[in-house]
């Protein structure tokens, strides 16, 4: 009986990039990619680097996915990864198995601690869910880090301009873009309104671009330290208020 788990094709890549790549080829003989109009590129650019990884895969759309399970019902199980996408694409897989294939799914889900401060503690996992019912014991698999180049195939971005952004880099450990905004040079000569805010404002706006582009989830924003004093600790308290992270001098 082959194995194949069905993943559900969100608006961060990256993250079901880690969710497919750690699924052992042994263990789960196709993985199936749930997509939808809005994530069919992402979908096709993750299905490439999981061939070239070593995994079978395939796309499928979410309207067609009960029609493909009712033709394997005779010689698949299947697992579903609840998380990814929408409420809706998980009720869809569980439909899909259920009337399809006519087989009550294994579910897994991504697992992670994370501490008062916000990180992950120890390392992330997807975990089967265990149901003595159908006979599904405890068994996890480690999320594996993402280098850039997979990263930037991911979300459709070219590498070149990543490298000539000396402000944005990938945080392969954390999977996540990182972008860090420094005052201009002699910034504390700078002690007019217009002044800060024609930098507060480029940099917001850069933000902004950024997070439009990756997700809000799959980015972070840092600022090195600020004058402590005058307009900038206005300046300083809505970078706060954007979701950056910093100190002042």
């Amino acid at each position: 009986m082959t194995s194949e788990m069905i993943l559900p094709v969100g608006t961060s890549p990256v993250h079901v990039l880690r969710l497919a790549l750690s699924l052992p080829p042994e263990r789960f003989q196709n993985i199936i990619l749930l997509v939808t109009e809005r994530t069919a590129d992402y979908g096709r650019r993750i299905h490439e680097i999981l061939c070239s990884e070593g995994h079978q895969a395939e796309v499928i759309e979410g309207e067609s996915l009960e029609g493909v399970l009712k033709q394997r019902t005779e010689v698949s199980d299947f697992s579903i990864i609840m998380g990814p996408g929408r409420k809706r694409d998980s009720l869809l897989m569980w439909r899909s198995v259920v009337s399809g294939a006519e087989k009550i799914p294994h579910i897994w889900v991504h697992h992670n601690v994370i501490t008062s401060k916000g990180n992950t503690k120890d390392w992330e996992y997807i975990k089967a869910l265990p149901n003595d019912f159908l006979g599904v014991k405890k068994e996890k698999h480690r999320l594996p880090e993402i280098e850039v180049e997979n990263a930037c195939l991911a979300y459709g971005f070219d590498p070149s301009d990543l490298e000539a952004d000396d402000e944005l880099e990938w945080d392969s450990r954390k999977c996540k873009f990182v972008l860090t905004v420094s005052p201009p040079s002699g910034a504390h000569t700078i002690h007019t309104k217009k002044g800060v805010q024609d930098w507060e404002n480029l940099v917001l706006n850069k933000a902004q671009r950024i997070r439009k582009a990756f997700g809000m989830h799959a980015v972070e924003v840092w600022h090195t330290p600020l004058p402590s004093k005058g307009w900038w600790l206005t300046a300083k308290q809505r970078l706060t208020d954007a979701g950056f992270r910093g100190a002042n001098k």
